[in-house]
């Protein structure tokens, strides 16, 4: 009840980062991802609209929060703290701008697949920790939200293909005896674009996909 009450910010329309504060958190979305509150809840979905417009830079990568914490140097955005939003996304409903935002970031990773704490102000260098474990468990759980859906409508890649439907059916129960290997970290199964950034590349073909991680094993 506390949290309700004195956490909610009347001035900025959203839980803030600490009781009597007005200022934002992207931590806040977390009260949607562990069941707190709903997301379609008022109060929830005004902070996630907020966190949205008032803490991502211009690819909708959210920064952690923008107030001055005496600290020197330029932050990055959070990759953890986006892969949240996407999840947040996904719990609305909004499947597609998840699957839109994850891509993006999930196109950061370099050319094993990893990513880092942070991901530069209007680049995709990555920043920070390397690799930083709490950006790939969000990844996952990002990854589960938006496919849970589908999967709930047994309309998931890997139901098309044990029914016969999908491109890879062939793999999955003809010659060959095994599943076709995902080559991409992206929803959609598309290739990320392709471009060199030295030791930092985009991704290759070497990382698992999102449709790996959250399909059962053959």
């Amino acid at each position: 009840a506390a949290i309700l009450e004195r956490a909610w910010s009347d001035r900025a329309r959203a839980f803030a980062r600490a009781f009597g504060s007005d200022a934002l958190d992207a931590s806040a979305l977390m009260m949607a991802i562990v069941g707190f509150l709903p997301a379609d809840d008022p109060k929830m979905r005004a902070t996630i609209d907020a966190v949205a417009d008032q803490l991502t830079d211009e690819r909708g990568f959210v920064y952690r929060y923008l107030t001055n914490d005496g600290l020197q140097g330029e932050e990055g955005t959070f990759a953890i703290c986006t892969f949240w939003l996407a999840h947040c996304r996904a719990l609305l409903g909004d499947t597609q701008r998840a699957r839109d935002l994850f891509e993006r970031l999930a196109a950061c990773a370099n050319d094993v697949g990893l990513l880092a704490e942070e991901i530069a102000p209007h680049s995709t260098r990555l920043l920070g920790n390397f690799p930083q474990v709490f950006t790939h468990i969000g990844l996952v759980n990002a990854a589960w939200a938006i496919h849970r859906p589908a999967q709930k409508a047994g309309t998931t890649r890997h139901e098309r293909n044990r029914a016969g439907l999908g491109p890879s059916a062939r793999l999955v129960h003809g010659d060959t005896g095994h599943r076709e290997r995902p080559k991409h970290l992206t929803l959609s199964g598309r290739p990320p674009p392709s471009r060199s950034r030295g030791r930092l590349r985009s991704r290759a073909a070497a990382g698992p996909t999102l449709d790996a991680a959250v399909q059962p094993s053959a």
